[in-house]
């Protein structure tokens, strides 16, 4: 389970071992690297399984089978095809 919420970054919940976790931005949270922005406005995962959060700063994928360095990808300007760093859906073609 995974909760998009506003100011908060990325929650998701594990039902097997009943624990929450909190997934933030690098500027606030240095040990886990990712989001853009703590303001989350969706989740998607894809057919790969990667995990796409939509910001107010930008589009986020997380890849768990990447290697360590390559876990996240940050898209957040023009040249990564967004018309706009505000990403408040996703949708796979």
């Amino acid at each position: 389970l995974w909760l998009a919420t506003r100011n908060a970054g990325a929650v998701s919940f594990d039902p097997a071992t009943q624990r929450w976790t909190q997934i933030l931005p690098e500027s606030v949270d240095s040990t886990r690297p990712g989001l853009p922005h703590r303001t989350v406005f969706c989740i998607f995962e894809d057919r790969d399984g990667a995990l796409w959060f939509g910001t107010l700063e930008g589009l986020a994928r997380w890849r768990e089978e990447a290697p360590e360095g390559e876990r996240w990808r940050v898209y957040d300007d023009v040249r990564d095809g967004l018309s706009s760093k505000r990403v408040y859906a996703i949708q796979q073609d």
